[in-house]
């Protein structure tokens, strides 16, 4: 059977040729053949001279396009639309996979009897941070046990049968495409309308974390935005409950944003613990924003 690696890039080359020189020594099954679908989301193709490349010095089936336009959606769903595979796999241009990831996930996806199968995402720094930043939550996902129900559902590490995303139309929601949370509103969807997603431990993937993103200032920004659509997500989700979940979440997040402002004082003198609970606070305001209407657009 064939399988399709869609890959989203955006001004990453040396990132892009690390993570295809990974795909190049995937074990894969006896009965999985791979195609590697490259999406370049940079109109000057910074990511063509490295898929040239790799053509000639693997034997990875590449097909590369452009989309000019900077929408990570619309990036998406042209890898989608030419995905030719029984199931499709996502991973982002900033990752390694494990040399046994493919593998990991097929196995899940039979196992499991499941729509989709997400993997685990551990992160790799770059050189002189600080290792009390690197603790930070921010940099490290929430992993659950192999088979159990997926909630935490990105486009980072995963396989989803390609039946369920093109029978919707996008199947990346525009809206989200310069604000980030495509993936998990569509994932959240495909949930909604009886999709069976799980977890596997054992599918990891590496994500390069720069110096530039081990900042105090990004991650407040990135807390913020995956609070904002966290909430905007849930808002629109809800269909005909739209008003009651605005006022719900207004409360609630209201609420915890001060109990997180209060213990981020109390915890001062142990920087870890303190910034975590900056970080939930700025996920609060970023909720609370949501509730108004308000759409933190990082990609712009």
């Amino acid at each position: 059977m064939l399988y399709s690696i869609c890959i989203a890039t955006y001004k990453r080359p040396q990132l892009l040729e690390k993570l295809l020189d990974s795909l190049s020594k995937q074990k894969l099954p006896e009965s999985v053949e791979l195609e590697v679908i490259i999406v370049d989301n940079d109109k000057l193709e910074s990511a063509k001279e490295v898929v040239e490349k790799m053509l000639k010095k693997s034997e990875l089936d590449l097909r590369y396009f452009t989309q000019p336009i900077k929408n990570i959606s619309i990036t998406r769903n042209v890898s989608v639309a030419e995905a030719k595979g029984e199931c499709i796999l996502f991973i982002d241009d900033d990752e390694i996979a494990s040399s046994g990831w493919v593998s990991h996930l097929h196995t899940a996806l039979l196992k499991y009897n499941a729509d989709g199968v997400f993997g685990k995402v551990l992160s790799y720094f770059d050189e002189d941070i600080p290792e009390w930043l690197k603790k930070s939550f921010m940099y490290h996902r929430k992993t659950f046990p192999s088979g159990t129900i997926a909630t935490y559902t990105r486009t980072g590490n995963c396989i989803v049968k390609s039946s369920l995303l093109k029978g919707k139309a996008g199947p990346f929601d525009l809206s989200y495409g310069v604000s980030g949370g495509e993936d998990t509103y569509l994932f959240g969807k495909l949930r909604q309308d009886g999709a069976k997603f799980v977890n596997c431990i054992e599918a990891i993937t590496y994500e390069y974390v720069p110096k530039e993103r081990a900042t105090i200032s990004w991650q407040l920004k990135r807390a913020f935005r995956f609070g904002n659509n966290f909430a905007r997500r849930s808002i629109e989700l809800s269909k005909n409950r739209k008003t009651i979940t605005r006022i719900s979440y207004f409360i609630k997040n209201s609420l915890l944003l001060i109990a997180c402002i209060l213990l981020a004082i109390v915890t001062l003198p142990f920087r870890v613990l303190s910034l975590h609970w900056v970080l939930k606070a700025s996920a609060n305001i970023g909720k609370i924003a949501a509730v108004y209407g308000y759409s933190f657009n990082e990609y712009k």
